[in-house]
């Protein structure tokens, strides 16, 4: 007894058959691209998260050395231009127990910055990052302006800042001081 779908020496295959395998190949050839590009966007994802979260420990680490950070309304208060020498001295005083060791500076949302108060020791170089998904424009002792893209950093010559002296920034145009940066 022949098998019906073999005549002549040959498979005889239904075209509603063909369309079909030929379908089921089609979207398994997709999906099979499809997968393996999440699978791929997922693991590069994490790498980068990863290698974010080493930078941000490595930074958190350094600054974790000096203890708790004061309040930052205490930090980012701006001395009076009448201001006494002895107040002077005192705020600056006050900036240095407070200042965290780090050669990272991160901007958040609404520019908030970590550490606060950043002594840059023992490196050529600093580097601003912003985690934020909008572009920030920093502005350091109101004279140099850059802009920082999220998540790229931005790379400062330690040489650029005048040794011994707390240099302020403030981000976005605000008039209020963002944070420090102290190369003793």
């Amino acid at each position: 007894m022949k098998h019906p779908l073999y005549t002549n020496g040959s498979f005889f295959v239904p075209r509603k058959v063909l369309v079909f395998v030929l379908l089921l190949g089609f979207v398994a050839i997709n999906l099979t691209i499809y997968v393996g590009y999440k699978v791929f966007k997922s693991a590069t994802d994490t790498q980068n998260g990863i290698q974010k979260t080493k930078i941000s420990n490595q930074a958190k680490t350094l600054g974790s050395e000096i203890g708790p950070e004061a309040p930052k309304i205490d930090l980012l208060r701006t001395l009076p231009i009448d201001a006494s020498s002895d107040e002077k001295n005192k705020h600056e005083q006050f900036l240095k127990e407070n200042a965290r060791d780090t050669a990272i500076v991160f901007i958040g949302a609404d520019c908030s910055s970590s550490p606060t108060v950043a002594r840059i020791v023992g490196v050529n170089e600093m580097k601003f990052i912003n985690e934020d998904s909008q572009d920030h424009t920093i502005s350091i002792d109101k004279k140099k302006i850059i802009t920082i893209k999220p998540n790229e950093p931005y790379v400062i010559m330690t040489s650029t800042f005048t040794k011994g002296v707390f240099h302020s920034y403030r981000c976005d145009a605000s008039e209020e001081v963002a944070g420090y940066v102290y190369i003793p």
